[in-house]
C-alpha cells in the first residue's frame, strides 16, 4: 500500500505524523488522506489517548500501566472480532 513518508508531507499536512519521523502503521496507511488521520486522532483521543499521549504513555498519572492499557485494548479488540 503506498504511503507518505513522514518527510514527504506537503507543509499543511505536516501535523498528521505528530512531528514524529515514523508512526503507527494505521496512521502510515491513511497518510495519503491526511482528513481521515485528523478523523481519526479526534476519535482517539476521545475515546482512548491522543496520539502524542500514546508515544510517550510511561511517566503519565495513570490508573493503568503500558501493558495493562494494551491489554484492555487486545481483549476488547478480541471481543468485538477486530480483524486489524
Amino acid at each position: 500500500m503506498p504511503t507518505v513518508p513522514a518527510t514527504g508531507l506537503d507543509v499543511e499536512d505536516a501535523d498528521i505524523y505528530g512531528g514524529a519521523p515514523f508512526t503507527a502503521n494505521v496512521i502510515r496507511a491513511l497518510s495519503l488522506v491526511p482528513p481521515a488521520v485528523r478523523q481519526l486522532e479526534e476519535l482517539h483521543s476521545t475515546h482512548y489517548l491522543s496520539f502524542a499521549e500514546m508515544r510517550k504513555l510511561e511517566g503519565l498519572d495513570r490508573m493503568l500501566s503500558r501493558p495493562q492499557i494494551e491489554f484492555v485494548a487486545t481483549r476488547m479488540s478480541a471481543v468485538n472480532e477486530c480483524f486489524y
